[in-house]
């Protein structure tokens, strides 16, 4: 299942749609989409 996630890079929030999954015993990212800043995400 996908999820949105946000990352703080020198003070700006950004933000990815991804999925994760087990493996090994551990989490692990399947794939990551970069969709930006919010302000940028609310104006699509």
């Amino acid at each position: 299942m996908a999820y949105l996630t946000r990352k703080r890079i020198k003070g700006i929030t950004y933000y990815y749609a991804e999925e994760s999954e087990w493996r090994n015993g551990r989490s692990k990212r399947i794939w990551q989409k970069y969709l930006g800043p919010l302000s940028k995400i609310i104006c699509r």
